[in-house]
């Protein structure tokens, strides 16, 4: 998190302690950057804030998450305007449940009789019990009330860190409730990513106010041991696997510098020409009642005349194909001069193209009597 066009802090994420291996307690929980007129801004990890079943909140909300800038526009008494994804130009949508959206969590939304979480404090753990995460989280906590609900509108209540107690690194991630209450603050949800908001003196953001979070897809690696204050230097690896667009209204745009134009035709560009389908069989996808046949003639130049023969060497019907829109196609309706649907047989198709060149083909009728 940062204000402005780019990030403030100095070694923002370096309060990530390695605690599932040394078990050490989190020093410091500002984890994620910083913000004029916030104390800290925490975002929960597995092993770091609570044990292995946080894992599962971590996977099912990284199906919303995106790489990119995400600006959040404040209006009055608290309530965000709106949040913009900057790298993609389009909005994030607001919802009061989980996805690739964004909301706010107050303490007044999980307080109903039925939820695990007893205490009155704000904890990322509160997240569990809003959907989807209440209902598909094998692990979560047994929410049996009414799903909790995000808001558009923040209301500053204490907050807690939901860490162990020091040394120890539970299976679930139960809080230690011994844990003091910390300042006034919220929950700001924005596309899979869940903050802790604690506020210094629980002075919302004036109206206009800007914040913009930074995500990235790939790892940080660095740092000089597990010491206070070891840190960089840092090397950034890509993420190599192709994820999914999920952005809500982004749009892929390409440009062609490509001119078509209409080139003489020759023996190697006649040799394309076929029917489709062949053999014709009573039915195709291309009909849509046994009154309404259709076989095609594709890779056409943009002018020629199409003769069709028995094998007797009668003429069976003659067509004209003549086209503005480079389709190379024409359609005959299986039907000869008479306006009656021809038998089955073997047929011959002559193509004479505007320069005078010319191929033919051979064609497999099967067909029923109208």
């Amino acid at each position: 998190w940062f204000q402005g066009d780019n990030e403030t802090k100095d070694h923002p994420n370096s309060p990530n302690m390695n605690r599932f291996r040394s078990l050490r307690s989190r020093l410091d929980f500002n984890n994620i950057g910083e913000l004029p007129g916030v104390k800290t801004l925490f975002h929960a990890r597995s092993y770091d804030d609570y044990g292995a079943g946080y894992r599962d909140v971590e996977a099912i909300l990284n199906h919303f998450f995106s790489a990119g800038d995400f600006r959040v526009y404040w209006g009055e008494a608290g309530k965000i305007d709106s949040v913009i994804d900057l790298t993609h130009d389009v909005a994030v949508p607001f919802s009061p449940r989980l996805g690739p959206t964004w909301g706010i969590l107050n303490s007044a939304a999980t307080q109903a009789a039925g939820y695990q979480d007893q205490r009155l404090e704000i904890s990322s753990s509160d997240f569990q019990c809003v959907e989807p995460l209440r209902s598909i989280n094998p692990n979560g906590y047994n929410c049996t009330a009414p799903a909790a609900q995000l808001s558009e509108t923040a209301i500053p209540f204490p907050v807690v860190y939901s860490t162990f107690p020091d040394g120890t690194n539970g299976t679930n991630y139960t809080r230690d409730r011994t844990e003091p209450a910390k300042g006034p603050g919220f929950l700001l949800y924005i596309k899979g990513v869940n903050t802790l908001v604690e506020l210094e003196d629980g002075t919302l953001p004036a109206a206009g106010t800007e914040w913009t979070m930074r995500t990235y897809v790939g790892a940080i690696a660095g740092g000089q041991g597990r010491e206070v204050d070891a840190v960089g230097p840092y090397s950034y690896t890509t993420q190599n696997q192709v994820r999914p667009f999920n952005v809500l209204g982004a749009r892929a745009g390409f440009r062609y510098d490509v001119t078509n134009e209409v080139v003489a035709s020759n023996q190697e560009t006649l040799a394309k020409v076929h029917t489709v389908p062949d053999p014709y069989y009573v039915t195709s996808a291309f009909e849509a009642t046994t009154t309404n046949k259709q076989i095609k003639f594709v890779n056409l130049p943009a002018v020629a005349t199409i003769r069709i023969y028995s094998v007797s060497g009668i003429l069976v019907r003659v067509l004209k194909a003549e086209t503005t829109s480079f389709s190379g196609e024409i359609t005959w309706d299986v039907r000869n001069r008479n306006n009656q649907f021809v038998a089955s047989g073997v047929y011959f198709y002559h193509v004479t193209a505007e320069n005078g060149e010319s191929t033919v083909g051979r064609m497999t009728i099967v067909n029923y009597a109208n």
